[in-house]
């Protein structure tokens, strides 16, 4: 490791490591992926994408600035694998003072750009694509996206303990994400306390009300714990003839594709499948920055090109089953007629000559 005094031309001090020490170059492509979730070049884009969002000096311990790429990398692998902050200033061979602090400058970085890569279809071309994908994968007509949520375990917090304990008994942080057809997600939120309902976090939300005002077309599925309006279509609590049958059946192969989505970004990003070791005031980006990341390595197809480059096969990976074990929010808050009329409309005229 090398320091350039260039004080003599007016310029500050930087700090340098040998490229044969350098953590990015130390590891192949393929183990680059096993260990941050991306290769090499996406670890380059990643510097190039939040080259503005990132401080133009970070102290590395030794009155240095520290460069972004150790700042992604550190990041990468803290939600990669939920790891002690001091394995990872081990394997970056920086402070573990310089790896909190890199942390939280790239969760923050990365969930800026939310809005760039974490999109739902807004025009009418885009929406006519994302039906056509969906009514390929079970037949149902007009679906734009699919909605669920997800809780996000935590250390119990000092106060409110009350306001975080989930239905299942533990602290966490409820959120609510939605994908397309291919698993791209569309729409995340990570402020509301476990005990929140998924229904009362949908409708305090900007996509429930951009629905509401009509500047949203096409249907979004979801669960029981959802209501069931004119553009958001539930499955029936209790399907009694051979039509009812077949929109259950429809409606939910077509919803799983959120449950799986879900369940490939808990595997991926492990900081979100165990318990989390992070401040409140931290955690919301740092969930959306997952999401954010997801997004980057699907459009990117980071994984495939790596697996290609080295003729390297995963195992299929097991997707999560979901958590459709809430209450059914008719029985709680009784129907909405209008969109139960349209659920009974799409019943009788798309799935009622169906075989």
């Amino acid at each position: 490791m090398n320091v350039h005094d260039d004080d003599a031309v007016g310029r500050p001090r930087q700090y340098h490591r040998d490229d044969s020490t350098d953590p990015l170059n130390e590891l192949s492509d393929l183990e680059l992926y096993k260990e941050y979730r991306f290769d090499k070049e996406g670890i380059l884009y990643l510097v190039s994408l939040l080259q503005d969002a990132l401080p133009v000096a970070e102290e590395s311990g030794r009155g240095l600035p520290l460069a972004h790429h150790i700042i992604v990398m550190a990041g990468l692998l803290y939600l990669s694998s939920n790891a002690f902050q001091i394995r990872i200033a081990r394997t970056l061979k920086i402070s573990q003072a310089s790896v909190s602090r890199a942390i939280t400058l790239f969760v923050k970085a990365v969930a800026s750009k939310v809005d760039m890569f974490v999109k739902f279809p807004m025009t009418e071309d885009e929406r006519r694509s994302e039906a056509a994908a969906f009514y390929d994968l079970a037949g149902f007509p007009g679906v734009v996206s699919a909605i669920d949520g997800t809780h996000i375990r935590i250390v119990s917090p000092a106060t409110d303990v009350h306001q975080y304990r989930c239905r299942k008994g533990f602290p966490s942080l409820n959120v609510q994400v939605a994908c397309n057809a291919k698993g791209l997600f569309t729409n995340v939120v990570a402020r509301w306390p476990g005990s929140t309902h998924d229904s009362y976090i949908l409708r305090n939300s900007e996509l429930f009300a951009t629905f509401e005002r009509g500047d949203l077309k096409g249907i979004v599925l979801g669960d029981s714990g959802y209501p069931v309006k004119c553009w958001l279509m539930t499955p029936l609590a209790e399907s009694q003839t051979p039509a009812e049958r077949r929109y259950n059946g429809s409606q939910k192969k077509t919803r799983v594709v959120i449950e799986c989505a879900i369940g490939r970004l808990k595997k991926r990003f492990n900081f979100l499948h165990q318990e989390v070791r992070m401040s409140l005031d931290n955690l919301p980006a740092a969930i959306v920055s997952c999401v954010v990341l997801q997004n980057i390595i699907i459009k990117e197809k980071i994984k495939e090109r790596v697996f290609e480059r080295y003729g390297y096969q995963e195992e299929d990976e097991e997707e999560d089953a979901g958590e459709d074990d809430q209450p059914n929010l008719e029985e709680l808050e009784g129907r909405d007629e209008e969109g139960t009329l349209y659920r009974r409309h799409l019943i009788h005229t798309i799935f009622e000559n169906r075989n």
